[in-house]
């Protein structure tokens, strides 16, 4: 398998994200571009030049009929452990099935190039509410994460195998079904009428937003094409990042580092 570089990889991630968009229009379903590849297209207008990750959020009723789509004769392929509990992430993916995580090459049905798409919900009337309920998934998301997806991950520190196999002890007793209970409450704990604030269950408390962002979404550009995020991005930024219009130092310039492969029986054009 060819190796691809790191801008073939972009591209790959770009063509992801133009299909999930014109899907999503077609059918009327709402989303947005957030965290870092909203960061990249308000300071870069595009990807941030050393990293290589496409984050789309959701609102959950719209999630739910995306990812439940009839997927047949589509280019890319979905992999959410809400839809099967087999699978070995819990953040729901759309991928280039054309491609190979060089992570996952050695895994029976492994991940291609992928966008991550995370599902809103509501969170509460305040941002206390809100930072309440992310710190109650805090526990549950971690012991899920030990137990459905990290059981493939061996750390490259050696030294980091002990904590990790400790940990996983502990996630086990804790228990898959009491962990995804308590997550699938928490996703349901308030109704929209009741909340003023929105976030995904697998994020921080900083990645909450006040609800109006979500209710008249604005537009912004990324490598030369539009895409829909929240209405004010200057204050999500601002909530998230801080000043996030300054570059961070250097050493702190770290990519996701995934590598990829194009399978040996696809062309470089991405067919079959």
């Amino acid at each position: 398998m060819e190796k691809l570089s790191s801008a073939q990889i972009k591209q790959r991630l770009l063509q992801v994200l133009v299909w999930f968009r014109d899907r999503c229009e077609e059918k009327g379903y709402r989303y947005f571009i957030t965290g870092g590849t909203l960061l990249g297209a308000v300071r870069h207008g595009g990807f941030i030049p050393w990293d290589d990750d496409i984050d789309v959020l959701m609102p959950a009723s719209d999630y739910e009929k995306f990812i439940h789509d009839d997927f047949s004769g589509a280019p890319y392929k979905l992999r959410s452990y809400d839809l099967d509990k087999q699978s070995t992430t819990l953040i729901t993916k759309l991928y280039d099935p054309n491609t190979v995580l060089e992570a996952e090459r050695h895994m029976k049905f492994p991940l291609g190039v992928h966008i991550d798409i995370f599902a809103l919900y509501p969170q509460g009337a305040t941002l206390k509410d809100a930072q309440a309920l992310q710190k109650d998934a805090r526990v549950p998301r971690k012991f899920m994460n030990w137990l459905v997806a990290d059981k493939f991950y061996i750390p490259k520190n050696k030294l980091n195998l002990l904590p990790k196999l400790f940990g996983s002890c502990i996630a086990k007793l804790y228990g898959l079904k009491r962990a995804q209970k308590k997550l699938g409450a928490l996703k349901t704990k308030y109704t929209l009428e009741q909340s003023n604030y929105v976030g995904h269950i697998n994020g921080s408390f900083r990645e909450c937003a006040e609800k109006w962002q979500y209710d008249n979404p604005s537009e912004v550009m990324f490598e030369g094409e539009r895409f829909a995020c929240c209405a004010d991005p200057d204050k999500f930024l601002t909530g998230f990042y801080g000043d996030y219009m300054m570059l961070p130092p250097e050493n702190e310039r770290v990519s996701h580092g995934f590598g990829a492969y194009i399978k040996d029986d696809v062309g470089d054009n991405g067919l079959l």
